[in-house]
């Protein structure tokens, strides 16, 4: 009875320390990004647009607007200046337009994005469909 002890604890205690070794190598691995002021400014006024409920980034948010993570790449900081600062009409509707951001949101909301777009491995976001499904379906 001891000695299935003894080989529970030593069992435990490598498994332990593998654990704790490739937990350490993982963070050794990751390589974070310091977050300038200007990017969490955009952010702060994508969550008090309440954008997510919408839009998804990373996979994370609604699903009624598009993808924006790698929104940044596509289509330019001019672009998208003005499409907040004059949304057009939303998809389907006659009246209702996207919602429209001041100059200084507008402005604050882009280096946001565009540090959204120079995540690592955005470039695989989002993920292509694997075929695609006729209009009207």
């Amino acid at each position: 009875m001891q000695g299935n002890a003894i080989i529970f604890a030593v069992v435990f205690v490598v498994t332990i320390m593998l654990f704790g070794g490739l937990v350490f190598h993982s963070l050794q691995a990751m390589d974070p990004m310091e977050v300038p002021e200007a990017v969490s400014l955009g952010k702060k006024v994508w969550q008090e647009k309440a954008c997510v409920e919408c839009h998804t980034i990373l996979g994370h948010g609604g699903y009624f607007g598009p993808d924006l993570t790698d929104v940044w790449k596509r289509k330019g900081a001019d672009r998208l200046e003005d499409f907040f600062r004059e949304p057009p009409l939303l998809p389907g509707a006659e009246k209702k337009r996207h919602l429209s951001l001041t100059g200084e949101e507008a402005q604050v909301i882009i280096p946001y994005l565009a540090f959204l777009a120079s995540i690592k491995r955005t470039d695989q976001w989002p993920p292509k469909p694997l075929f695609s499904i006729p209009e009207g379906r």
